[in-house]
């Protein structure tokens, strides 16, 4: 089996595209830019043919999802989504602090 290998790029400093892609053996996803909002999402195999492709209906409203499933959650009067339970959002908290730590950055305060 071959070594899993990742790559991420992150700047403050520029204006990127902020697309994003995520690569395996034997297709890709691309997914248009701002990724962190309802975009285009394309399946890319490996000779470069398009296998699927989705549209979102609304491509504006960055975390609009997000927003909605938190309205959802205090209608419900739920303290936590099931889609994303507090467990899981601590443990992605922590490995970003791991990656933070690392790299040297602090926020103000810290």
């Amino acid at each position: 089996m071959p070594a899993t290998v990742s790559y991420l790029n992150t700047t403050l400093f520029a204006r990127t595209p902020t697309t994003a892609s995520i690569s395996g053996t034997r297709a890709r996803l691309e997914i248009d830019g701002h990724f962190y909002g309802p975009a285009a999402v394309r399946l890319i195999g490996r000779d470069h043919e398009l296998i699927d492709s989705f549209v979102p209906a609304q491509l504006d409203g960055g975390l609009c999802y997000e927003a909605a499933e938190a309205a959802r959650c205090i209608a419900a009067g739920r303290l936590e989504s099931d889609l994303m339970p507090l467990d899981e959002t601590l443990q992605i908290t922590r490995v970003l602090d791991g990656i933070r730590g690392d790299l040297g950055v602090a926020f103000p305060g810290e």
